[in-house]
């Protein structure tokens, strides 16, 4: 299973390096992918390991999930 994950604050490459580091600790993944620039992480991993997995270990690491707030304000404002 394949997962995509827009995280913020990835700004070097010592950014990537951690960011793999610390999501191939996860048993279940196999691969991590990190596009720098557009700031995407894309994990290859077992079935068993699921998104949340994925985002707690990218959010301790200091690479939290972007989320979208366009919603919240279309609603904040409505």
């Amino acid at each position: 299973m394949q997962h995509r994950i827009k995280a913020e604050n990835i700004k070097c490459d010592g950014c990537v390096a951690t960011i793999e580091e610390a999501l191939q600790k996860l048993p279940g993944v196999e691969q991590v992918a990190v596009d720098k620039k557009r700031g995407w992480v894309t994990v290859t991993a077992v079935d068993l390991v699921e998104r949340r997995q994925l985002t707690d270990v990218l959010q301790q690491a200091g690479f939290p999930e972007q989320v979208s707030t366009a919603g919240f304000f279309r609603k904040l404002f409505s």
